[in-house]
């Protein structure tokens, strides 16, 4: 009479083993399975832009204030300018009126302070300028 008995507990225990044991398959492969899809979500897009078009670009400061403009200017020249915290600009890098590489540096009060470029002869030119932005020196 205690075998029987003895021999139902076993069959039990041993389907609960099996249970058990698929109920941990099927969890590892459920974190297995959410592990990769995280590791998919950050890899980055296949399709990264090869070209970005546009005619100006302007970095703006966390207050707003324009940073840096790249683009095409008014006089249809190509140019960058930094600029200063008040937005006013520092340095300038681009295409002068006549077509020539032109750099220049600016003071605080906005006034030019060095200009570097190359004139339309194809001259090379250094002019510097005083607070009122005048010339004060320049060659030739």
């Amino acid at each position: 009479m205690n075998e029987p008995v003895i021999e139902q507990t076993l069959r039990r225990l041993e389907r609960l083993e099996r249970e058990n044991r698929r109920i941990k398959r099927i969890g590892v492969c459920a974190l297995f399975g959410a592990v990769v899809l995280i590791v998919m979500g950050q890899a980055g897009p296949s399709n990264v832009a090869k070209v970005i078009e546009a005619e100006r670009f302007v970095v703006r400061g966390a207050a707003g204030s324009v940073s840096a403009v790249l683009g095409v200017n008014p006089d249809g020249n190509m140019g960058l300018e930094i600029r200063d915290k008040s937005g006013k600009a520092g340095v300038a890098l681009g295409m002068g009126s006549s077509g020539n590489p032109a750099l220049r540096l600016d003071g605080q009060d906005g006034k030019t302070g060095i200009a570097l470029g190359v004139r339309s002869d194809n001259t090379p030119a250094m002019e510097l300028y005083n607070k009122e932005g005048k010339t004060v020196w320049a060659t030739p």
